[in-house]
């Protein structure tokens, strides 16, 4: 396996933060306030990922989203983006010695730079980071775009893209980056290892064998 990756590019949500409770709250909020029933915990998670608009798409099972549906999704959103959201274990401690070591590093996520941006700086993970890129900015993953222009922010040599989801993995082959499946996020295992990532993590502290 090639060592000696120069910068890494990470998703967010199941990847360096458990989000899941938050998301969920603002999901059925927005659901009851437009007349949804509330949905269950594991039918939401199986759809974050993709963007609100897709998000709430899929939780609603409507084709077209009104608008004011992502409006109160984001104000409620905004208001309670780390309720109980946090870094998952050891994260902090695998950033630091990454950041030690002179590595660059870069998140890349389908959630809007906004919110990614308020949710890294009071988190106290911004200073991590070199680049910090939502899916407003360029074309959503799995589509390479957004890790692509990601990846010319940080000049680096080579690319380690590393996500719990399949858009995460797809994206970065379709990059020609490599890339890692963290196995503590949103998405089940097998899913993850049936794509033939780089590398498969089990725990967060695999993170440092990719460099």
């Amino acid at each position: 396996m090639i060592k000696g990756h120069k910068a890494i590019l990470f998703d967010l949500d199941g990847t360096l933060i458990d989000s899941k409770k938050d998301l969920i709250i603002a999901v059925n909020n927005t659901m009851e306030e437009f007349g949804y029933a509330p949905l269950d915990r594991e039918l939401i998670l199986r759809y974050v990922g993709n963007g609100i608009r897709q998000l709430l798409a899929d939780c609603s099972k409507e084709k077209y989203i009104l608008k004011n549906m992502v409006k109160w999704f984001i104000s409620f959103y905004r208001k309670h983006l780390i309720d109980n959201t946090k870094p998952y274990p050891d994260i902090i401690k695998v950033l630091t010695i990454l950041k030690e070591k002179g590595v660059k590093m870069a998140v890349v996520t389908n959630k809007m730079t906004e919110l990614s941006n308020i949710i890294l700086n009071d988190l106290n993970m911004s200073k991590f980071f070199d680049a910090v890129s939502g899916g407003d900015l360029f074309l959503k993953k799995p589509n390479p775009e957004l890790i692509i222009k990601t990846a010319d922010k940080l000049n680096s040599e080579s690319y380690v893209m590393i996500g719990d989801s399949e858009n995460d993995i797809i994206a970065g082959k379709i990059a020609e980056f490599q890339t890692a499946a963290a196995l503590w996020g949103l998405r089940p295992p097998a899913l993850l290892k049936s794509l033939h990532p780089d590398y498969i993590l089990t725990k967060v502290e695999n993170i440092l064998e990719v460099v």
